[in-house]
């Protein structure tokens, strides 16, 4: 079950340039809020929405047009200040941009390169905006680096790559909520967990989850998310199709909950919880799904009466591939691969707890675009 790296470094011929993006003719511009980006791989470019904070509704930046960027943007990432956007991908770089006051990017260091040498998968930048962890699919590495907060440059950490336990093809890089974890979904290899220590950057106390044995070998881990209290930690596994839920304890040792795994649609490939930490919504990038569930005091999932949610086009690898809330926690932004559409915002239903009601729909440029990540900035 390999199917995320080849997703991520796609066969197609990349597009080069910048197109125009459209919203949706029921979404007509002139709304203002939070600020959304999207990676668009096939197409190399980065697409920027505002999304309103009383609607959902979507604006497009830019006069409508997609920032370009390097070959294969495959992932992106904001500071917490929203200073500065970190884009990488099959560029074997990472590029940083200062976002400007109107959602524009500029790029940073005379438009060279903030680290190269390796081709990210995923990155995440820790709470307080110090540290950028990266993961690359072909060496099966974790890299770390420190954030100037002035300049957005990035300075390697010591040591500055750490060998990933194997076999690796790491799909995703987390740091819990509280800065004191971080976490690799190697896939068939697993989830790697660090202890993390965002005065030092240091990752430590190195433990390896093991995904459950199918007929067929090792399952797959393409995706981790915490509870806001990281309390649960949450491995989204194919093959069984389905959630494991484990408490965090002391050193991040992992005690699988009562009643896990829960099952989903197929293909669990990315997280998101309501800013409450009370539901937890999971995209199956094979059915073409979000699968709702309500979270128990006690780690137990619940699927939510009007769960699943449909997101995307209906295929094994160009589904659902990623989701964020807005800044604002009111909304959730979903992106898929496949489009149809390719960026989706959902709102929460007033009425019924948990429940997903779609707000608006867009291209984020001239499909096909394949879009494959989506960052949240204020």
């Amino acid at each position: 079950m390999r199917f995320t790296k080849y997703l991520l470094f796609p066969l197609l011929a990349v597009l080069c340039g910048c197109g125009k993006f459209f919203v949706d003719t029921t979404n007509p511009p002139g709304s203002t809020g939070n600020i959304i980006y999207i990676a668009n791989s096939q197409a190399s470019s980065v697409a920027g929405f505002s999304v309103s904070t009383t609607a959902g509704t979507l604006t497009a930046l830019n006069n409508g047009n997609t920032f370009s960027v390097a070959a294969g943007p495959t992932t992106l990432v904001a500071t917490p200040s929203g200073s500065f956007l970190y884009v990488g991908g099959q560029s074997g770089n990472i590029v940083a941009y200062t976002i400007n006051a109107d959602g524009t990017i500029t790029a940073v260091n005379n438009g060279s390169p903030v680290a190269s040498g390796f081709s990210p998968t995923s990155m995440v930048i820790d709470s307080t905006g110090t540290w950028l962890l990266a993961v690359d699919g072909i060496s099966g590495s974790i890299f770390e680096f420190q954030i100037n907060a002035t300049t957005g440059v990035l300075t390697a950490a010591n040591p500055a790559t750490i060998p990933l336990d194997q076999p690796a093809s790491p799909s995703q890089v987390y740091i819990t909520p509280n800065n004191q974890f971080a976490y690799v979904a190697l896939q068939t290899g697993g989830v790697d967990v660090f202890t993390f220590n965002s005065t030092s950057g240091a990752l430590t106390n190195r433990l390896l989850l093991k995904p459950t044995t199918g007929t067929g070998g090792p399952n797959a881990d393409l995706a981790v998310l915490a509870d806001p209290n990281t309390k649960f930690l949450f491995v989204g596994e194919t093959g069984i199709n389905a959630v494991r839920v484990f408490t965090i304890g002391t050193g991040g040792a992992l005690v699988e909950v009562s009643g896990s795994p829960f099952t989903t649609g197929a293909g669990p490939s990315a997280f998101a919880m309501d800013s409450t930490g009370s539901f937890l919504y999971v995209a199956t990038r094979g059915a073409g799904k979000i699968s709702g569930f309500s979270l128990g005091v006690n780690g137990t999932l619940t699927a939510l009466s009007s769960s699943p949610f449909t997101a995307g086009t209906f295929t094994s690898v160009t589904g659902p591939q990623t989701m964020t809330l807005d800044p604002s926690g009111k909304f959730l932004a979903v992106v898929s691969a496949g489009g149809g559409p390719d960026l989706q915002i959902f709102s929460f239903d007033a009425a019924t707890s948990g429940k997903l009601d779609s707000v608006a729909t867009a291209s984020t440029g001239s499909d096909p675009v394949q879009a494959v990540a989506v960052t949240a900035v204020k």
